[in-house]
């Protein structure tokens, strides 16, 4: 199969080694820049900047509160985990969403 998929679509050589729960700690982490920034006249995204890469896969992170409840900044943990992908590679856009009842689906969506 490897060699069926380099004939379809060239050779893959990775720009990293695999996941290793062991290297996620051992090295400091690295300053992940952050940058906020309106995407709607009323909402606005958190974007975490990918370290060491770029361009990098981006990751849409959606709050929880069953759409009725919290934003981006809703808890210290989600921003922390943020800071992890980032520092792992992959770019994140933590947005926020227009709540129920003021907004009715499916502008959640839409957004």
């Amino acid at each position: 199969m490897p060699a069926q998929l380099a004939a379809a679509f060239g050779p893959a050589a990775p720009e990293r080694a695999p996941f290793s729960l062991a290297a996620c700690f051992a090295r400091a982490p690295e300053r992940v820049t952050v940058k906020t920034m309106k995407y709607t006249d009323l909402l606005k995204l958190d974007f975490y900047h990918a370290v060491g890469r770029s361009p990098a896969p981006c990751i849409v992170a959606l709050h929880g509160g069953a759409w009725y409840l919290g934003d981006r900044k809703e808890s210290r943990a989600i921003q922390q985990s943020n800071r992890w992908l980032a520092q792992h590679g992959y770019a994140v856009a933590s947005i926020d969403y227009r709540l129920v009842p003021q907004a009715i689906w499916p502008a959640q969506r839409d957004d």
